[in-house]
């Protein structure tokens, strides 16, 4: 059976093959714009976090007119694990960390979270700088 378009002829055969490739290319673009929206939902999450636990409060420390210190972070792409920090060791010691973790997404995020929790807790306990170091990487 021939099934005549303008001055082509298709045979039943070639169509059905080219609606049945539409058909499959169709269900695995689906599949993949799902994928895609999870892995944006999951950056969107990890942005979420990781812009949530970098100090975001200025001036930080409005009670200390001898000095003022102001960060920010824009991320070149995709967030990841890179973070900083700075917080009062003491009366007069003032911690900064800035790092990057490896990794994107969530897991980096949290993984972020938590370096980022051990270096101040550490730092807090009154230890150089390459014990708390050594003390977080154990952690």
């Amino acid at each position: 059976m021939i099934i005549t378009f303008g001055t082509f002829g298709i045979s039943t055969q070639y169509v059905s093959t080219l609606v049945s490739i539409v058909l499959i290319y169709g269900v695995l673009f689906s599949d993949r714009s799902k994928k895609l929206a999870a892995t944006q939902t999951e950056l969107t999450m990890a942005t979420r976090i990781q812009a949530d636990m970098l100090p975001n409060i200025f001036p930080a420390f409005p009670e200390r007119p001898d000095f003022d210190i102001y960060a920010s972070m824009d991320p070149a792409k995709e967030v990841g694990g890179d973070f900083y920090d700075f917080f009062l060791i003491d009366e007069t010691h003032l911690g900064l960390v800035m790092a990057d973790v490896s990794g994107k997404g969530v897991p980096a995020a949290l993984f972020m979270m938590c370096a980022k929790i051990i270096l101040q807790s550490c730092a807090m306990l009154g230890r150089s700088p390459a014990d708390i170091l050594t003390k977080t990487n154990e952690a």
